[in-house]
């Protein structure tokens, strides 16, 4: 059995350390969407356009109602989004093997590029990740796997 937090801890000056943590979550949350959005932007991307990318196997044709499932929207809301990537010529759609009626997206070499610079610049310049040593990164890891539930 686990053990709980119990009771209430105060931190120095008087805060909880739960309330501490969600301040601390927050300000990382801030910070990160700060960072996603400059990082996006120099992309030329929109953060939907972005998620999308992310979404997508580079290596597997995806059809488009997974990644409407992955993007946690509405169907109707991913067209629009990969009507404004294939304009970019990131992705294409493709009939899916074996089920016409199925329309999966798929990389172009011009979407793997601008993917593989998307990637670098969310998780390998990271500021929240780049403050940690590796050391620290695998155990905050594992603290986030303990507190986000899995989808």
């Amino acid at each position: 059995m686990r053990e709980t937090a119990g009771p209430t801890v105060r931190a120095p000056g008087g805060e909880t350390v739960a309330g501490e943590i969600v301040d601390l979550v927050w300000q990382l949350v801030a910070q990160m969407h700060q960072h996603f959005h400059s990082r996006i932007a120099e992309l030329g991307l929109s953060p939907p356009q972005a998620m999308a990318l992310r979404g997508l196997d580079p290596d597997q044709p995806v059809p488009m109602g997974a990644l409407a499932c992955r993007l946690r929207c509405d169907a109707s809301n991913v067209t629009g989004i990969v009507d404004r990537l294939e304009a970019k010529r990131l992705i294409e759609r493709r009939v899916a093997v074996g089920d016409r009626r199925v329309k999966t997206l798929v990389f172009t070499s011009k979407g793997r590029a601008v993917r593989r610079r998307l990637d670098a610049a969310l998780l390998d310049e990271s500021p929240a990740v780049a403050r940690l040593t590796r050391a620290e990164q695998g155990v905050f890891r594992e603290l986030l796997r303990r507190v986000v539930p899995p989808l």
